[in-house]
């Protein structure tokens, strides 16, 4: 490549820049509609793991920090010859991650002489619109992406901790949830997440992979609860049914055919009479 040329390809910190002040103009975008759809919420956060992975490998300084009204981000990165090992931890104002780089790095052997870790926490997520029962759920925390260059992040032998401070002061029951969009547009799942403590400000999460984690208010995300006992209730009382109807049909065919059975041998018994005069 033409040395020219490589001081006008843009740097990883130009790049980054780029991408918060994209992640702010699509997140007023979407907020100016009243509330987020889901699937467009997985839509951007695709977009920014997707870019993250691209755009932090070329950063240069060892902690990059980017802080915007609606955007905040932090990464950090190491380029050590050998694999970094120990405790971790990157913060913003409203999100705390701690793990450790043998978490950040995963397959040590195949350690290809860098490694980083991302936290980046939005601040205009926190209200999503279900797009099938179109409900709204609210969050009780900022959501917040963690990426790192580990590429099997899906069970992750160390749980992650993150640590929450809440939108507003709440004695609500929180649940920890993180951003699923495996069996459709998306939605707050608590599958992998355990709430370690809570008070009126802060919660702690302990989670065993990455995505887009945040704090869901539990009376909230009761209703969709008691949405799923709701259709359970049905299922039971239609198999209930079922089973009434397959029973109530037995039995009337083992009654018919014990009568065809009692008429049957009282023929029998008249012809052997009639024979026998």
């Amino acid at each position: 490549m033409l040395p020219g040329l490589t001081r006008l390809l843009p740097t990883g910190d130009v790049l980054l820049t780029l991408l918060v002040n994209t992640t702010d103009v699509v997140q007023l975008g979407l907020q100016s509609n009243g509330h987020i759809s889901s699937s467009e919420v997985t839509k951007l956060l695709r977009t920014i793991e997707i870019s993250i992975r691209l755009i932090a490998p070329l950063l240069t300084e060892n902690v990059t920090r980017i802080e915007t009204n609606h955007t905040e981000v932090e990464i950090m990165v190491r380029r050590d010859k050998t694999s970094p090992e120990g405790p971790v931890s990157l913060t913003n104002e409203n999100t705390q991650l701690d793990t450790t780089w043998e978490t950040v790095v995963g397959d040590y052997q195949n350690y290809p002489g860098f490694a980083y870790v991302v936290l980046l926490s939005y601040r205009n997520l926190d209200s999503l619109k279900d797009n099938i029962s179109h409900q709204s759920q609210q969050l009780m925390s900022s959501a917040a992406t963690v990426s790192v260059s580990n590429s099997n992040t899906t069970y992750l032998p160390q749980q992650v901790n993150l640590t929450f401070h809440h939108l507003q002061s709440s004695d609500v029951d929180p649940t920890c949830v993180y951003w699923s969009d495996e069996n459709g547009p998306g939605v707050w799942s608590g599958r992998g997440c355990t709430l370690v403590m809570s008070n009126s400000t802060h919660t702690v999460c302990s989670c065993n992979h990455l995505s887009t984690f945040a704090v869901l208010n539990e009376m909230q995300q009761g209703s969709g609860q008691l949405s799923l006992v709701m259709w359970v209730g049905v299922f039971v009382a239609l198999t209930c049914v079922f089973l009434s109807l397959i029973t109530t049909l037995w039995c009337r065919f083992v009654s018919r055919k014990r009568r065809g059975g009692r008429r049957g041998g009282h023929r029998l018994q008249q012809d052997v009479q009639l024979h026998r005069k």
